[in-house]
């Protein structure tokens, strides 16, 4: 059976907006991945050096996987990574992966890519809910 495609054509890169810089997203290449989930496999994520929630720590994230992020004005939302290939862009460390998240913000559902060299997306862990606590984003 065909497939068809609705809606509009996508191209192969992707534009979001980091602050106010445009950046571009492009595919991930197989080494690129290796290299960042080798990165992202030593246990520091959760070191005690962690005790604020905009700092950054390299992290791979599956597909589906919960996933906190940072919206641009600071609200934090629980949402779930998509089945869309992480995308590689600039981050504030540099290149880094961009996950696709869908969340819910004021009723409203929403997509958009996050980089966890930003500091904007996290892993739904208890270490990560205990910083959201603290900040007054979660209710005990």
């Amino acid at each position: 059976m065909p497939q068809y495609m609705t809606g509009k054509a996508r191209s192969t890169r992707s534009q979001y907006n980091l602050g106010n810089q445009k950046l571009a997203l492009r595919a991930a290449t197989p080494e690129e991945l290796e290299q960042w989930s080798d990165a992202s496999s030593d246990s520091s994520y959760f070191s005690d050096d962690l005790i604020d929630l905009n700092d950054s720590r390299p992290y791979v994230f599956e597909k589906c996987e919960r996933a906190w992020v940072r919206t641009t004005k600071g609200t934090w939302c629980l949402g779930n990574v998509t089945n869309s290939p992480p995308r590689v862009g600039l981050t504030r460390d540099g290149e880094g992966l961009f996950y696709s998240v869908i969340f819910t913000l004021g009723g409203a559902r929403m997509k958009k890519c996050f980089a966890p060299l930003n500091g904007e997306i996290k892993p739904d862990t208890e270490e990560i809910r205990d910083l959201l606590k603290t900040y007054g984003w979660l209710e005990d």
